[in-house]
């Protein structure tokens, strides 16, 4: 029996590979070239062909699944190097195990029937593939965002996450930072959760904190005196109560503490 050859040659990437990237947004092209293993020079091959796989954070090949547009389409190899382009991803990574990888191998032919055997493939490191509105409407590092700012800019809050705040008069960062669980209680950060969640979502105390921590830190910045005893400090300010609606929130312009006035819109 014949005995299997060891690679000698690997795919290389030899451009930049994009790690995060956007659903329906067409991905970059990238550039990968054959190198000798051991010495690392490239390998000018010609005419043989590569294929593409995408795998799920699971490592399962899930190719026509998220990426249609690729199918069994190959790229022609020249001079040792190949381009890839035309992906189109068309699910979020975190729908699939959490990230993406792309695989690149060489295909075997009746020219070249032992190449897939002496060349290594190429597999990219984790890809994340965000939702496509996070393209249109990008979010902002923390140090970036000012308190009059609104929620849905900060990052980890959906678009969801911030119309169940606004609907509780919880629309902008300052806002959001006067919130105080310790004043609100088990009870009421549970009622505020069951808000947020609603019949959806995974939003948890310990996260919920993490948000109110971080627009905290936002107006420290833009505050002298950090303060935040004008916070929320009721399940009913925040219309979660029976007999009430949510509170609509109004603020003068920011002058180095919080200022916020809270009007409890009573039901007629």
């Amino acid at each position: 029996q014949q005995q299997q050859q060891q690679p000698s040659l690997e795919l290389k990437l030899c451009s930049k590979l994009e790690k995060v990237w956007y659903c329906g947004r067409p991905y970059p092209a990238f550039t990968l070239e054959i190198v000798d293993i051991f010495s690392g020079t490239k390998f000018n091959l010609n005419g043989a062909m590569v294929m593409i796989t995408i795998c799920d954070g699971n490592s399962a090949n899930i190719t026509e699944k998220v990426c249609d547009s690729i199918g069994n389409q190959s790229f022609l190899i020249s001079d040792g190097r190949v381009t890839i382009s035309g992906l189109r991803f068309s699910v979020v990574s975190s729908k699939a195990g959490g990230h993406y990888r792309i695989m690149v191998r060489l295909v075997s032919s009746s020219t070249n029937p032992d190449i897939a055997q002496i060349v290594s493939p190429f597999v990219s490191d984790a890809i994340q593939i965000l939702s496509y509105r996070l393209f249109l409407v990008p979010k902002l590092d923390n140090d970036a965002l000012s308190p009059q700012d609104p929620i849905s800019k900060m990052k980890g809050i959906g678009s969801l996450t911030s119309k169940r705040f606004a609907e509780l008069g919880v629309k902008f960062i300052f806002q959001l930072a006067s919130l105080d669980p310790h004043f609100l209680g088990e009870k009421g950060c549970d009622e505020l959760l069951k808000h947020l969640r609603k019949t959806r979502g995974s939003l948890t105390k310990a996260k919920l904190s993490e948000y109110i921590t971080m627009a905290r830190e936002i107006v420290d910045r833009f505050s002298e005196n950090p303060s935040h005893n004008s916070g929320v400090s009721s399940v009913q300010q925040l219309g979660l109560s029976d007999g009430a609606v949510p509170h609509t929130y109004t603020h003068s312009s920011f002058s180095g503490t919080t200022q916020m006035k809270e009007e409890l819109i009573a039901q007629p």
